[in-house]
């Protein structure tokens, strides 16, 4: 006989109860007392794991009346009532039994009511006052903040906050910061679209409130709400009028936990006009930040040197830039960039993936001709107009881009086997084309594609590539050119010639743009528009 069936049946399932929800599971594999002893708690457990686990909107719940922890005998039968709502309902239920929100692990904010683009919509979203909020679930709220370790870290006085989220006009930015002090068993995170103008008011309380969630959750051991945040999902995808601010998600960025971000749609560029400014809340990111997945978005030179200097750590950067509303990014030096990249994460940095969507730019700036300080790059994907600028120079390099003073000069010509560091392993060029039709270039006379700046571009990238044999890159295992669209004659004038260095050519389907994965993929990976 076990010393735990020496215990009294009432302190066995005191025992359980107080593993639930997060090691709930494990204990009632330990032993048959200790299942034995879980059972009346299972259905109870098995439901709001169902419902909680992960929520979206708009949010469905059910309001379970029991209390695990002073039933330990047996469990009455649930009542419940089914409520679509917003994020305050998800506070309001919290409030109710606050055990739910550790069952929580994914959380959705984007289809809220009020996240969705239509401004009449989230303006006129119900909200928590007068005769719609009942006495007693004000209080319950009242006293959640009271008992918040981050209300009291962060010094904001719990009932001028229970204020603010009454106020019409503030709520639904109040609300959304409290719920994330609520969530300690959180790992994915999707924000709301409105995030950004709640942020940037200033020292106001929710700002407070968020300063102190960060600091709880990167202390020693913790276990505070989003300690164990691992990835930040994308609110929105592509579009010429979809901008959102980067600075906004410098809380998120901030945490320890987090290991993968991803967004769509971010705008960090003070270009002076309807660009925005980046100008981060705190002066490092999360010690764990491995990999950074901006899709249509727009950074420019100094910006990228703000955020990255903030992540020495990470691995994995992949940049989709599209041109946003009124030319936001129209012009971009792309060799600066890269150089900035180089500078601050070059000695961390695996797989490094920079593409345009949509058209070619008005001016992709200057080329980096040598790649040597990636220490340890192994991918590498570029757009191949990203190659085509005059070389990159340190000297007189632009990072603020003056869209009306452009590098200039002729083409850097430069060499894959001079380019690129001795770790890669992998290259992909996209998106080289020629305005001849392709399937008639093996009758066109070679002179005449001769004089086309871009084959000549193209013919100096694979000088001296031998891609099965090439002493300066050792690890060199496959390079693909990857046009862009339509057929092509691998017998024609400049393909055969590519062909002779091992590169392998392929062609995106029909007459589409081709991308890297990470872009193609990315509507359809995290369920954001598309055009």
């Amino acid at each position: 006989m076990s010393r735990l069936e020496l215990l009294p049946p009432e302190l066995r399932f005191q025992i359980v109860a107080e593993t639930i929800p997060e090691d709930f599971e494990n204990v009632r594999l330990v032993c048959k007392t200790l299942n034995a002893a879980a059972t009346p708690f299972l259905e109870q457990y098995m439901q709001r794991r169902q419902r909680f686990r992960h929520v979206k909107f708009p949010f469905t719940y059910s309001t379970v009346h029991d209390d695990i922890s002073s039933s330990a005998s047996e469990v009455a039968e649930p009542t419940s009532r089914e409520i679509m709502g917003s994020l305050y309902h998800m506070l309001l239920c919290i409030a109710q039994e606050p055990i739910v929100a550790r069952y929580i692990q994914t959380v959705d904010f984007r289809d809220d009511p009020i996240y969705r683009h239509d401004p009449d919509t989230w303006r006129q979203s119900p909200h928590p006052r007068g005769k719609t909020l009942a006495l007693e679930d004000r209080d319950r709220i009242r006293d959640l903040l009271r008992a918040s370790p981050q209300i009291r870290e962060a010094g904001v006085d719990a009932d001028d906050y229970f204020a603010d989220i009454m106020n019409p006009y503030e709520w639904r930015g109040v609300v959304q910061a409290f719920l994330l002090t609520l969530l300690p068993n959180v790992t994915t995170l999707t924000p709301g679209w409105l995030w950004d103008d709640w942020l940037e008011l200033g020292e106001t309380p929710m700002r407070r409130v968020m300063d102190a969630t960060v600091r709880m959750a990167n202390a020693p051991a913790s276990h505070a709400s989003l300690s164990k945040l691992r990835t930040v999902r994308p609110s929105v995808g592509e579009g010429y009028d979809e901008r959102l601010k980067l600075t906004s998600c410098s809380h998120l960025l901030a945490l320890d936990s987090l290991r993968a971000f991803y967004a769509g749609s971010m705008v960090a560029r003070d270009d002076g006009y309807t660009g925005y400014d980046f100008k981060p809340y705190f002066d490092r990111f999360g010690r764990n930040l491995e990999t950074i997945e901006l899709y249509a978005s727009v950074i420019g030179g100094l910006e990228m040197r703000t955020l990255l200097s903030r992540t020495p750590n990470l691995k994995n950067f992949r940049f989709a830039q599209e041109t946003k509303w009124h030319g936001c990014g129209y012009d971009w030096d792309i060799g600066g960039s890269l150089a900035v990249i180089q500078e601050l994460v070059g000695g961390s940095l695996v797989e490094l993936s920079v593409t345009l969507m949509g058209d070619r730019l008005n001016n992709e700036g200057s080329t980096l001709t040598d790649m040597s300080g990636f220490l340890k790059l192994k991918a590498l994907e570029l757009d191949f107009c990203l190659l085509c600028g005059p070389a990159y120079n340190k000297g007189t390099a632009n990072l603020d881009e003056d869209d009306d003073d452009p590098p200039v000069g002729d083409p850097a010509m430069v060499r894959l086997v001079d380019l690129l560091p001795p770790s890669i392993e992998n290259v992909r060029i996209y998106n080289f084309s020629i305005e001849i039709d392709a399937s008639g270039l093996s009758q066109v006379e070679e002179s005449k594609v001769e004089d086309i700046v871009d084959v000549q571009i193209a013919l100096k990238l694979f000088e001296g590539l031998d891609v099965n044999h090439c002493d300066r890159l050792p690890h060199l295992e496959e390079v693909c050119l990857v046009l862009g669209g339509g057929p092509y004659d691998p017998k024609a004038y400049p393909f055969q010639q590519i062909l002779e260095s091992g590169c392998i050519i392929t062609s995106a389907e029909g007459n589409s743009r081709a991308m890297p994965y990470f872009a193609s993929s990315f509507p359809r990976r995290f369920g954001v528009d598309s055009n």
